[in-house]
């Protein structure tokens, strides 16, 4: 029962972070740039010890390789004088040394060919991953881009609906506005066609006349020759010279 009450909890918390991580790809791409970095370090400490290991050994092959030599002469050396048991015990010794010069020469190669391969493999496998890096980048990217159209797509689709939906209130609001335009029509033509306005106009006639007849009387009391003008027009006459002005 612990163990599947276990398992319960385990499905709810991993659905919660798959949840999460669908609605936010972007913290899986950084989560993977952080691996790749961590194991970037690691193949190179690897390729470290690898080097240090070669490095290693090629100090002890150089170091041997003058060990033999020394004990080839003292062998050579021991045999011109005579001194056979000596001769036997360098010998002996050099034998070991040619034994472990042939062990770690071996060892070398074998490293040297590790190394080589480590390296390769590492740095294909980080441009692999880089890829890989890049790749989903520019997926989520992409992704975004859609989501963001689909959401204008949607907005547009909406408004256009509810437009649609709204043509009853915008025909209602058509026909009151028509009214209102026909009804204020109406209203000014009837105001205008009233016998105010042609009392109004018949005022105005009769006072222009009346003004027409006094200018008349003024210029005939002044002696003024009353001048001729177009309908419409007034132009002012000219004074006539009397005789006692002359």
């Amino acid at each position: 029962m612990f163990q599947r009450f276990t398992n319960l909890v385990r499905g709810f918390f991993n659905a919660i972070a798959s949840g999460f991580e669908k609605r936010n790809p972007e913290l899986l791409l950084e989560n993977a740039k952080e691996d790749l970095r961590k194991n970037v370090i690691a193949m190179r400490n690897g390729r470290s010890q690898l080097a240090a290991q070669s490095a290693s050994l090629q100090r002890q092959i150089a170091e041997m390789r003058i060990r033999e030599r020394e004990l080839e002469g003292r062998v050579q050396v021991f045999i011109d004088a005579g001194k056979d048991e000596q001769a036997g015990d360098a010998a002996l010794e050099l034998q070991t040394i040619k034994d472990d010069l042939a062990k770690n020469t071996d060892q070398l190669t074998q490293n040297e060919s590790a190394y080589k391969e480590f390296t390769t493999m590492c740095a294909t496998t980080e441009k692999e991953l880089m890829r890989k890096i890049q790749e989903y980048g520019r997926m989520i990217s992409e992704a975004k881009a859609k989501e963001a159209a689909a959401e204008a797509a949607e907005f547009i689709s909406g408004a256009i609906s509810n437009t649609t939906g709204a043509g009853d209130n915008l025909d209602r609001l058509k026909n009151v506005v028509t009214e209102k335009l026909d009804s204020a029509t109406g209203r000014l033509r009837a105001a205008q066609d009233t016998s105010g306005f042609a009392n109004v106009k018949a005022m105005q006639e009769e006072r222009q006349l009346r003004a027409s007849a006094a200018l008349a009387s003024f210029k005939a009391a002044k002696g003024l020759k009353a001048a001729t003008t177009a309908p419409g027009k007034t132009e002012t006459a000219k004074p006539t010279m009397t005789s006692e002005s002359a």
